[in-house]
Formats: C-alpha cells, structure tokens, sequence
C-alpha cells in the first residue's frame, strides 16, 4: 500500500481527530437555541446535506446557518447565527476534541521514515488555528506544526469535497506528484475528492460514517478499522 509514496495526505475532521461527534454537539446546542430540537444523527445529516447542495456557494457553512434560521423560524439572520455557532464550538475543539487512538504514533511513524505529512481538510481556517494553538490533546501528542509540512484548510479552495479542489491546492502548493502520494478520509466525499485528484486513497473507521463503509471499500485500497492496522502493514512493507 505504502510502495512509491513519499507523501501522505490527512483529511482532519473524523480521519485524524474524533470530532464530528463534536461538531453534533455543537449544532444540537445551537439548534436548541434557535428553538428547535435535533440531536445525534439527525444533526449531521442534516448539517451533511445541506453543505453539498451548497459546496460550490462562497461560503457553505453560512448557507447552512441560513438553512437552521429559516428551518427553526430564527428573527437572528446567518450571519449571527454563523458567528455564535463558532462561539459555541471554541470551547469544544479546545478541550474535547482529541487525536483518534494512535493517529499521532502513525504520523510521527511516517516522518522517522522519510515521509512527509499534510492535513487537506475541509473545516475552516479559525478551527483549525484553535487544534494548532489551544487543543490540548493535539498540542501534548502530536502538534500540528511540528508533524506537518503543509495545512490546507476550506478557504484555499473554492468547493468542498467531494470537489477535488482542495487536494489539487495542496499538490500544486507543495509540488507534489499525486502518484506518489496516499491520502486518508474517513467519508465518502473525502474519498471521492481524493479519487477525483488522482491520489491512491485509504479509509479509515469513523462512526459517524460507518453507513458508508461499503462505498468506501469500493473506491479505495484499504478500509481500516483504526490506526493499528495501519500501523501494522506500514511496519511489514518498510521490513521487507
């Protein structure tokens, strides 16, 4: 799986970090307060279909808190509601969301042997400043800084995934070959936007996307139920 890759490229949100679960959370507070009620599922695949029927608008995330102020007959407009979402949320990404059970002892696997790392995400610019600077578990295992060469994050890209837009940035930026590189997701728009780049994909177990593990094993090289078995073959074939 790892034959001719110099460079492996991290989705961050449920592939790196548990925190969709996070993100569910969020939003199920934030509902509450505009006076509705959702919760667990219902809340990401709400949040899930609105974003890709609005992946190609300037700001998705802001059509999306459009969509919950109309839904829950909100008098805050979208962009209040956007505003106070994050205000939610910085707490959360700081203090709950951690590295998912040995991500970080893979990644620093990877740089002891010559490969490099990125993170190709689709959360915004602001989160991802609170998982470099303020996440507790991230800053103690594995920080971001130090592990990754590149961090590419929703505004350096004008679609989200499934667009392959955001993985083509970071292999125009860093000079990368997309032969020589192996991408990680955990959903299946991740993975499409990986494949539609012309990257080699592997997915990862998430359990907020556990309905798609069959259209994941049917687009990528390897589905895995969590980093130890990655681990376990990286291990083999640098031995062999």
């Amino acid at each position: 799986m790892f034959e001719n890759v110099k460079t492996v490229l991290f989705d961050m949100d449920g592939t790196l970090i548990d925190s969709v679960g996070v993100w569910n959370a969020v939003d199920a507070e934030l509902i509450s307060e505009l006076g509705g009620n959702a919760k667990g599922r219902e809340v990401q695949l709400q949040r899930d279909a609105v974003l890709r029927e609005n992946r190609d608008a300037g700001n998705p995330y802001l059509e999306y808190c459009r969509f919950l102020g109309a839904k829950y007959r909100s008098e805050a407009d979208a962009a209040a509601i956007m505003k106070r979402r994050y205000e939610i949320s910085e707490e959360y990404l700081a203090q709950r969301v951690k590295y998912k059970e040995k991500a970080d002892e893979f990644v620093r696997l990877l740089r002891m042997n010559g490969i490099s790392t990125a993170i190709v995400s689709s959360t915004r610019r602001d989160n991802m400043e609170i998982y470099r600077k303020q996440n507790v578990d991230i800053m103690t295992r594995a920080p971001l800084d130090e592990w990754f060469d590149g961090i590419y994050t929703r505004e350096d890209a004008p679609s989200l995934k499934p667009a392959p837009d955001i993985y083509l940035a970071a292999l125009s930026r860093m000079g990368l070959d997309a032969d020589e590189c192996l991408a990680f997701e955990d959903s299946i728009d991740g993975a499409l936007a990986a494949v539609a780049a012309g990257i080699r994909t592997a997915a990862v177990y998430d359990q907020y996307s556990e309905g798609e593990a069959d259209a994941l094993k049917s687009i990528t090289c390897g589905y895995f139920t969590g980093y130890n078995e990655v681990i376990e073959i990286f291990v083999r074939e640098v031995a062999e």
